[in-house]
C-alpha cells in the first residue's frame, strides 16, 4: 500500500508540475485506506487520520498517526516550561505548531501528503486476517473527536454507528457539541470545527 501512495503522490505532483511553484510550498493532505488482499485486510494511515477495524464481537481497533499531535503537545509543554508570564494555552499552542510545522516531512518529526512521494514510506501499514473482522472504519481527525476529545460517543459505539450507515448522525451530534463547547475548545487553542470525513463498510 506504501508503495501505491507514493505512485499516487508522484502522478499528482507531475499532473501540477506545469502550472505550480512546489518551492513556495504545496497543500498537506492525510490518508486513511484498506484494502482486502486474498484472506487478509491490509491498512495503511498517514498524519492525523485513522483506520478503525472492528471485529466480530464489536470490539473496535483504533490505528492511529499520532506523531503530529504528539509533536504540538510537546513544543507546547517546552513552550509552558519556558514561559514567566501567563501566556494563554490556546497562544501556546498557536506558537508550537508555527514551531512544529518546522519538523513536517522530516526524520525524526511528522509526515503528511504533499508533493514527496518519499512521505509515504513513513506510513503506519499492517494487517489482520479479514475473516475475524465485521466492518472497517476511514476517517478524519475531525470525525474521531466524537471519542478522543469530546465524548459525544465510545470508540465501539462510533464504529458500529458507522457500519450500520449512520455515520451523519454521529457528524450531527459532533458539530453540535463542538458549538456547544466553541469557547472551551478556544481556550485549549483547538479549533472549533475540524474537517469531519468517514467512509465506512461492512461485510
Amino acid at each position: 500500500m506504501a508503495d501505491a501512495l507514493a505512485k499516487s503522490i508522484a502522478q499528482v505532483r507531475d499532473s501540477h508540475a506545469a502550472a505550480c511553484d512546489f518551492e513556495a510550498g504545496s497543500p498537506g493532505a492525510t490518508v486513511a485506506a484498506w484494502r482486502f488482499s486474498q484472506n487478509e485486510l491490509e491498512y495503511l494511515v498517514l498524519c492525523d487520520a485513522s483506520v478503525l477495524l472492528v471485529d466480530a464481537d464489536g470490539r473496535c481497533t483504533q490505528i492511529t498517526d499520532r506523531r503530529l499531535e504528539q509533536a504540538v503537545d510537546r513544543a507546547t509543554r517546552e513552550l509552558v516550561e519556558r514561559t514567566a508570564d501567563r501566556a494563554s494555552i490556546a497562544a501556546l499552542r498557536r506558537t508550537a505548531r508555527v514551531q512544529v510545522d518546522a519538523d513536517r516531512n522530516r526524520e525524526g518529526g511528522w509526515w503528511v501528503i504533499n508533493d514527496d512521494p518519499a512521505a509515504a514510506e513513513h506510513a503506519l501499514t499492517g494487517r489482520r486476517r479479514s475473516d475475524d473482522l465485521i466492518g472497517a472504519v476511514a476517517c478524519s481527525d475531525g470525525a474521531t473527536r466524537a471519542f478522543d476529545l469530546l465524548s459525544t460517543h465510545t470508540l465501539d459505539q462510533f464504529a458500529a454507528l458507522c457500519i450500520s450507515g449512520r455515520a451523519e448522525e454521529i457528524a450531527t451530534h459532533i458539530r453540535h457539541t463542538e458549538t456547544d463547547t466553541a469557547c472551551a475548545l478556544r481556550d485549549e487553542g483547538m479549533k472549533t470545527h475540524d474537517d469531519l470525513t468517514v467512509a465506512a463498510s461492512s461485510w
